[in-house]
Formats: C-alpha cells, structure tokens, sequence
C-alpha cells in the first residue's frame, strides 16, 4: 500500500552490458526502506549486446517495473531524457546498472529534503567498490556532519570535493525549469551541475554513503582522455564568464594530480612547459605529491588515489 505521507520517488536506470550486475543494482532498489511501493522504477536497456535485456525481462515480470529496450544505442542522456519524461515523482534520481544502493539511501534523502525544501538536488558520497563489489575505499567520515551548498563557482572552479551523479536525487519540476540533458556532452552529470547553479538551483551534498559506485575497465569514468576532452567541451559553454582561464588552469591542476599516479616525469616535463602555472596556489599540492614516494601518495591522498590509480 503507498504510503500518503511518502512522496513518490521516481527511480532511472538507464542500462547497458551489466549482466554480471544488474541483478543487484535492481534488487538494491526493490529493496530499499523507503518502500517499494513508494518508489515508480523505470529502466531502459540501451541496445545491450549481451544478456542485461534477457535478465531485465525476467526481473520486470517478477517485480513488476516499466521496462524499455531499445532496438540501437542512443546513448545515456537520450536515455535519462526519455525516463525523465515518463516519471511522476515529486523527486527523481538515477542509478547506473552497475552501481549499488544503500539500502536506507532513499528514506535518508527524503528525510533531508523535508527538512529542507529549499534544496532542489541533493547529493551524498559513495563507497567505492572493484569489480567484486570488494569495497576499495569509502568517502564518508562523518555522517553529522552539515550540510555543504555547492555554488556555481565551486562546481566550475572545482573549489569543493566533487560527488558522483549516482548518489543525487532531484526535485523534479526542476527539470521543467531549466531543461534536461544535452546529448552534445558525454559527462551528462557536470553539464547539469552547472547548468542548475548557473540558473540558482540549490545543490547541497551531505557526506552520508548513498552509494557503492562500481570502479572498473569499462566504467566511462575510468577512460580519462575521453573525459578530459569532454569537460573542456561543457567548460567551453561559459567562455565568456570572467573566471573561465582559472576554470580552465584549475582543471589543468586536477588532470596533473591523477597523471602523477602513472608519470611523474610527464608532469614535470608539463610544468617546464607552462611556467604560468607555478603562479596557481595549486602549484604547491603538485609540488608535494611530485617529491612523494608512491606509498605516500595513496596515503595522503587517497580519493585521488583509489578512483584513478586502481583502475
């Protein structure tokens, strides 16, 4: 029976080539303590080229949730638009086929959310998982904690620790505000961040674990060029606002922090070329992770560390 006093929360799963885990993201979401009946799950198998569709048909038909293949790859913001559409929740979140939900993840958000309802997405942080499901390394320290907003400048300028898009959840006439998803841009999560800050959503995130975010070979985030040249493209829509050098030089900072795991020789042999960037105050963290030994890189700096040099 739905619970009245329980806003209905739409759930997307956009899915494809997750065979092997599938099953226990869906199962993470049937079984959340918010109540499965308080939740409308829809998942769209996006043209899969293995048995993710066979496995999804099979838990549709148990579970009785709206299911959708597609007959070719259109990609995930296509995929999110079109789930979007189709929802009817006061709030909406998503969940990648290989990532895993906290079981008390919805019932916490919405907690949250009636206690503040100026915010209109809400983030968390994520334990991160291999392959296995072994977890590699957790974010959160403290769960009391306040909560963090996050303004535009912070998202552009990468002033505060980033979140992944798996464990927002979003009030969902903000999408009949301001839009949803371009297809032009692959990194669909940091392209809506600043779109919605730029147009004074509130983001805030709270360093409760909503999320085991799976890290392996075929996860996008893990193809770094690809997402490197797709961040620039998405920086490149604000051209023309007057911090969009420093956007760019701070990126340049967080590219030569994940290089140093793989080469330091290519990050002194960068620095050499751009001397400008010995005048960023960032230039310090970089010199200290360079004169680090590698056991003391992880140690220091272990969100860097296990999402970049583990896969």
């Amino acid at each position: 029976m739905i619970d009245n006093e329980k806003p209905l929360v739409s759930v997307l799963v956009p899915a494809y080539n997750h065979k092997d885990y599938v099953i226990e993201t869906i199962l993470s979401i049937i079984n959340q303590t918010y109540g499965y009946e308080n939740i409308q799950l829809i998942v769209i198998d996006d043209f899969s080229t293995d048995k993710t569709a066979v496995i999804l048909y099979e838990l549709a038909a148990k579970y009785d949730f709206k299911l959708i293949v597609h007959k070719q790859n259109l990609g995930v913001c296509t995929t999110l638009n079109e789930m979007i559409s189709l929802s009817k929740g006061e709030y909406i979140t998503a969940c990648a086929s290989d990532d895993i939900m906290i079981l008390d993840r919805i019932e916490n958000q919405i907690n949250i959310l009636k206690n503040n309802p100026d915010i209109d997405i809400l983030a968390g942080d994520d334990i991160l998982i291999d392959q296995h499901g072994k977890t590699i390394y957790t974010y959160s320290k403290d769960p009391y904690s306040s909560l963090i907003t996050y303004s535009f400048d912070d998202l552009f300028l990468m002033l505060k620790p980033g979140f992944a898009a798996g464990s927002v959840i979003f009030k969902s006439d903000l999408f009949q505000r301001i839009g949803t998803y371009d297809t032009n841009y692959k990194v669909e999560d940091y392209y809506f961040w600043l779109k919605a800050a730029y147009n004074n959503a509130k983001i805030v995130k709270c360093n409760l674990p909503f999320l085991y975010y799976r890290v392996h070979q075929k996860s996008f985030s893990s193809n770094n060029k690809l997402m490197d040249q797709e961040v620039s493209k998405i920086l490149a829509i604000y051209n023309l606002h007057p911090k969009y050098s420093k956007a760019l030089q701070n990126r340049e900072f967080y590219n030569m922090s994940k290089c140093i795991f793989y080469s330091k020789i290519k990050v002194i042999q960068h620095l050499i070329k751009n001397p400008k960037l010995f005048l960023n105050k960032k230039i310090i963290k970089i010199l200290t992770m360079l004169i680090l030994p590698s056991f003391m890189l992880k140690r220091i700096f272990p969100e860097i560390y296990f999402i970049h040099a583990t896969i």
